[in-house]
């Protein structure tokens, strides 16, 4: 486990341990994620980053991030998440409470097959795009409550009978 909550931190120290499978890096400053930061944790599982100011993460941020199973990006600086910013992932747990995401792409989530949990609410985001559900097969946790929320009509539930 590598814990560094409420640190300081302005980036990702670069001295984490390869076999680390805990990072906790919650209460800093770190704003953004860039690509190859994290790569060489292959065997990381729980990702914390909440209450930090990240306002961009890049669609390669997470790439070599094998084992995670759990992203915690909530309560950021979030606007957008970038297509294929979980591509790589097999996550089961993805938080992203407390953004200011006002938009989002139908395909941002089309890949987390695995995804039981997903929580978004508490941002600007005022409509979901068509079908953003449909590959969630597995989702059994969804979580938009206190979002700006006008538009639910695109959220097709159908097919999601874990709900």
């Amino acid at each position: 486990m590598y814990l560094a909550n409420d640190e300081g931190l302005t980036e990702i120290p670069g001295d984490i341990p390869a076999e680390t499978k805990y990072l906790y890096l919650s209460h800093n400053q770190i704003r953004t994620i860039t690509p190859g930061t994290l790569s060489h944790l292959s065997n990381l599982r729980i990702l914390y980053l909440s209450e930090n100011l990240i306002s961009e993460i890049s669609p390669e941020a997470f790439v070599g991030l094998d084992s995670l199973v759990e992203l915690c990006l909530d309560n950021n600086q979030l606007e957008s998440v970038p297509e294929g910013t979980f591509s790589t992932l097999n996550l089961v747990e993805l938080y992203l409470l407390g953004n200011n995401i006002s938009q989002i792409s139908a395909a941002t989530f089309s890949d987390l097959i695995s995804l039981k949990t997903l929580l978004l609410g508490k941002h600007p985001l005022q409509s979901f795009p068509d079908g953003i559900l449909n590959q969630l097969t597995n989702l059994d946790r969804l979580y938009i409550q206190s979002a700006d929320v006008v538009d639910l009509s695109a959220i097709n539930i159908q097919g999601l009978d874990k709900l």
